[in-house]
């Protein structure tokens, strides 16, 4: 009865080995596999796909990815904050060409007629960093 019950401990302490190794030989395919993936370069024309079609709904072309800093529509209280980034969008879409001309990390001021918006931000490489809206601005000249 001993021998029996020693050979059935022992079967289940082999079943407990034989698992963890099943899983730790598992969680190194895992890994390995996300190591290759992770060493897989992204393309930069697929990057730029995925900015373009965020920034399409205004109908125009971009190769620039809008962020809005912290408290930079603050100051916009009577306008829709989705309406204020497509705005946003469509003035800097119009203003390409200028910004296109402008030195990376240099503060563009863009005050627009059409929309009756101030706007400030930082052009940093292939991102234009917003730094202040205003609306209800009164352009002269």
């Amino acid at each position: 009865m001993k021998t029996e019950m020693n050979t059935n401990k022992n079967i289940i302490r082999n079943n407990y080995i034989y698992t963890s190794y099943e899983c730790i030989i598992n969680s190194l395919i895992c890994l390995s596999i996300i190591f290759l993936l992770s060493l897989l370069p992204i393309n930069n024309h697929q990057l730029n796909h995925l900015t373009c079609s965020a920034n399409e709904k205004s109908g125009g072309y971009m190769n620039y990815k809008i962020i809005y800093t912290e408290g930079s529509t603050i100051e916009c209280h009577k306008i829709d904050k989705n309406t204020l980034e497509e705005m946003v969008t469509d003035i800097i879409i119009r203003s390409n060409d200028y910004i296109k001309t402008v030195e990376d990390a240099s503060e563009i001021k863009i005050a627009d007629k059409k929309h009756k918006i101030y706007i400030k931000f930082i052009k940093l490489g292939n991102r234009i960093i917003i730094l202040n809206v205003q609306e209800q601005v009164i352009c002269t000249g």
